[in-house]
């Protein structure tokens, strides 16, 4: 209990400070920037295209999640105008190039019909054509609208998107940019292929469920003036929304119903949404997947080693911050957690004291060479890059006046 208590106060004192720390880094590479000469790392990083859209704020607040392609597409078409405020999105369907996807304010509910571009044409133009954001191929381009959360069955999409049509067309400011508006985020280009309905909360009068003992459960929205709009609940973007997801959507039109302002608590909804992503995320990465396979019976283990920078003691050390986490074990994956073919019963404290990663295959492997450190131009003549955390969208080969973390990775082959 002494222990637990005496990390609670260590964590609490060392969070700030790290947070405070990570902030004046971004303020320091921000003036760095700005007012410093274009050193060679510089000018590499203004060379280097963009590889993604710009990443969807939830929130009034600025909230900042994991960048999804979906919420990024929603972002580019929409404009952050139209966007600002969200809280939650849930995707519905995708049929070619049209996806079908709801958006979730605090007082609103908004249906988006999305176009997917593709690089070269597609569904009304390429996203580099017309765009400020791009040239030629464009580095946002795709050869071709991607199925962006998996394929649904044809026959059940379609009856889907009959169901759909009946939603009432917007009543606030988002009819402006089906009119040909172009607010600030989006070209005209891209407003008119993203057509909008949806509902304030405040004119609701009745939220029920309709055939919840079938398979194609159905959510009426009921105004004030009697208009019925039905949200069906049984499609998904695997083919069948999830029963905490459908309870969460109800939740959330309740409590709009009932507050006196008409706002909506979407907290059951993001939970929902996060678990199956969270699910989803156990499902298609196993350990296996952080194993290369070079050659017809060859696989090529990679492992990521990391030090921190200790200031006290003026030299590069394993993580052993409370915020470090997984790092303190030094050998990590790609995602910075503990790697999970580390040797079984091997404490953190000598995982940490090991000089080469203590990590094997199962027996049915054997070893093919030795360790090997992975060197190019983006690391020392050691291997080693250099960022201002883990999550640091830049690693480079020399470390900056904030950089106080450093990686390498380790690869070894077995047949």
């Amino acid at each position: 209990a002494v222990v637990g208590v005496g990390k609670g106060v260590a964590s609490g004192f060392v969070k700030p400070i790290s947070n405070i720390g990570q902030a004046i880094s971004d303020v320091g590479a921000g003036i760095s920037a700005t007012v410093g000469p274009d050193t060679a790392n510089v000018q590499r990083r203004r060379a280097r295209p963009r590889l993604r859209l710009p990443r969807l704020l939830f929130s009034d607040g600025g909230a900042i999640r994991r960048w999804s392609e979906l919420e990024a597409e929603l972002l580019w078409q929409l404009g952050s105008q139209q966007m600002r405020g969200i809280q939650e999105i849930v995707f519905l369907a995708q049929e070619g190039h049209q996806c079908m996807v709801l958006l979730l304010y605090t007082c609103r509910l908004v249906l988006v019909e999305l176009q997917v571009f593709s690089q070269h044409g597609g569904t009304g133009g390429s996203r580099s054509s017309g765009s400020k954001h791009g040239s030629g191929g464009g580095a946002y381009g795709r050869e071709k609208a991607p199925n962006i959360l998996g394929a649904i069955d044809e026959s059940t999409e379609k009856i889907f998107w009959q169901a759909l049509k009946p939603i009432t067309k917007l009543v606030d400011s988002m009819r402006e940019m089906n009119q040909g508006t172009s607010p600030k985020g989006g070209d005209s280009l891209h407003q008119r292929n993203a057509t909008s309905e949806g509902v304030y909360f405040t004119d609701l009068r009745d939220v029920r469920i309709v055939n919840a003992s079938r398979r194609e459960p159905v959510l009426e929205l009921e105004e004030m003036k009697g208009r019925v709009h039905p949200l069906p609940l049984y499609l998904g973007p695997h083919g069948v929304m999830s029963e905490a997801v459908r309870k969460g959507l109800y939740s959330g039109f309740i409590s709009a119903l009932h507050h006196p302002d008409g706002a909506a608590n979407w907290g059951e909804v993001r939970e929902a949404l996060r678990e199956e992503h969270r699910s989803r995320q156990q499902e298609s990465i196993s350990p296996d997947a952080l194993v290369q396979v070079p050659e017809a019976g060859q696989m090529t283990l990679e492992v990521f080693e990391v030090e921190r920078w200790m200031l006290m003691a003026n030299e590069w050390q394993t993580p052993r911050l409370p915020t470090d986490h997984h790092l303190t074990w030094r050998w990590v994956d790609a995602t910075g957690h503990r790697h999970p073919h580390l040797l079984q019963r091997l404490s953190r404290k000598d995982s940490a004291a090991r000089r080469v990663p203590p990590c094997e295959l199962d027996t049915l492997f054997k070893a093919a060479g030795e360790w090997k450190i992975e060197k190019s131009s983006s690391t020392d003549e050691e291997g080693w890059s250099y960022g201002a955390s883990w999550r640091s969208s830049t690693w480079d080969a020399k470390p900056g006046l904030f950089d106080v973390l450093r990686r390498r990775k380790w690869q070894r082959t077995y047949k």
